[in-house]
């Protein structure tokens, strides 16, 4: 117990509701500097979690692309004039978007994913939408483990990855026949669910005692942020 970090001791109910509130309160930001600020302080979070600057630069690799793709167009919206206005907006997606991503860095590395799950259930999530995400979630090792082997099956056959149309034809194909297989065996597991009388609700544990120091946690974390909208709108 003494080894694990604040983060991992805070209880996963306050712990997703105190991410998804500062999440949307982060997007409501409007300056750069206090996007700034709350990014170092989201990054400091990591840090007093235990987490490394080079695992924490290393996850932060991951959005980068799909940020640098969405960026493009907005940065010659206007030709190839690149103008101060399209720089500051796109600053400002950018620190949304990493300051957002270093908190879902925070809740899901300090959390195993099934506590995570029983935490949605505890803050009476609709049993349908948890019972999806249940299944989603053990679904998905499946998925993986169906890809996986597909592609072992055509690399056994001679398959050599190449960048023309057609290992695009045939990576289509492929996930063409992942998805129907796929399709097949989500109605036998749901055939095979029902004929043990699965009632459309899975177990779980009764809840963690909630501490003062979660609440603590909790609120310290959303007033500072709630702090900063002020001064930001002021």
């Amino acid at each position: 117990m003494k080894d694990r970090s604040w983060a991992e001791q805070w209880e996963v109910r306050i712990k997703i509701s105190t991410i998804f509130v500062t999440a949307f309160m982060i997007i409501s930001l409007e300056n750069i500097l206090i996007i700034s600020i709350v990014f170092l302080q989201c990054l400091a979070l990591l840090m007093s979690s235990k987490f490394s600057l080079k695992f924490i630069f290393k996850k932060i690799l991951l959005p980068l692309p799909f940020l640098l793709f969405m960026a493009f167009p907005l940065l010659i919206g206007q030709g190839f004039k690149v103008t101060l206005e399209n720089i500051q907006f796109i600053s400002l997606i950018f620190g949304k978007s990493l300051s957002v991503f270093l908190l879902m860095l925070l809740l899901m590395f300090t959390e195993k994913d099934q506590e995570l799950l029983w935490g949605l259930s505890h803050l009476k999530l609709p049993k349908t939408i948890c019972s999806v995400l249940f299944i989603s979630y053990r679904y998905l090792f499946i998925f993986k483990e169906t890809i996986k082997n597909c592609y072992k099956s055509i690399v056994s056959r001679g398959f050599s990855p190449r960048a023309d149309l057609k290992t695009i034809k045939i990576y289509g194909e492929v996930m063409g026949g992942v998805i129907l297989r796929s399709i097949g065996q989500s109605e036998r597991l749901y055939n095979s669910m029902k004929s043990r009388g699965f009632s459309k609700e899975f177990y779980v544990p009764s809840p963690q005692r909630i501490h003062r120091k979660d609440w603590i946690i909790g609120c310290g974390i959303i007033i500072n942020v709630l702090c900063l909208i002020l001064i930001d709108k002021w």
